[in-house]
C-alpha cells in the first residue's frame, strides 16, 4: 500500500495546474495563433543566425503571455534553458539594462542567443523603462 507522501506526490504529479504547454498547439485560443506565429519565426531566426527577435506581449492574466516567450524562447536556444533568463519588472533597474547592453558582444555562452523574459514590465522603474526601449532595437 502506498504511503501519504507517495500518494501526495502522484497527485501533485497529475495534477492540471502542474501542466505546462511544450509546444504552440497545447495552447487554445487566439493564444495558439500568435505562439504557432511567434515559433515560427523564431525557428527561421535561429537557422538563418541573423537579425534579432524582440517581442512585447501584452493581455490580461491568464491569458499566456508567458507561456508563448517561454517557447519562443526555447525555439531560438534548442531548447537550451541555461540560455534564457527570466526577470520580474521589480527586479529590472537601469543598472540591469546597461549590464544587458554591455553584455551584448560576447552573447551566450550556452547558445546562439541570449534570450531574456521580463514579467510585468510595468514595474519597472521608470528610469529602466526609459533606457530599455533602445535595448531592445540593437541588432
Amino acid at each position: 500500500m502506498a504511503t501519504v507522501a507517495e500518494r501526495r506526490i502522484k497527485r501533485a504529479a497529475l495534477s492540471p495546474m502542474s501542466f505546462r504547454p511544450a509546444v504552440p498547439d497545447d495552447l487554445i485560443g487566439h493564444a495558439r495563433d500568435v505562439a504557432k506565429a511567434h515559433v515560427t519565426k523564431a525557428c527561421r531566426l535561429r537557422d538563418q543566425r541573423t537579425g534579432s527577435c524582440k517581442l512585447l506581449l501584452y493581455g490580461p492574466p491568464g491569458v499566456g503571455k508567458t507561456t508563448i516567450a517561454e517557447l519562443v524562447a526555447s525555439e531560438l536556444t534548442g531548447g537550451i534553458r541555461m540560455s534564457v533568463e527570466d526577470y520580474n519588472g521589480k527586479e529590472v533597474t537601469v543598472d540591469v539594462v546597461r549590464q544587458w547592453m554591455g553584455s551584448l558582444a560576447y552573447g551566450s555562452l550556452f547558445s546562439e542567443w541570449s534570450v531574456k523574459i521580463v514579467n510585468e514590465l510595468d514595474r519597472c522603474t521608470r528610469d529602466a523603462q526609459d533606457v530599455l526601449p533602445p535595448f531592445c532595437f540593437i541588432r
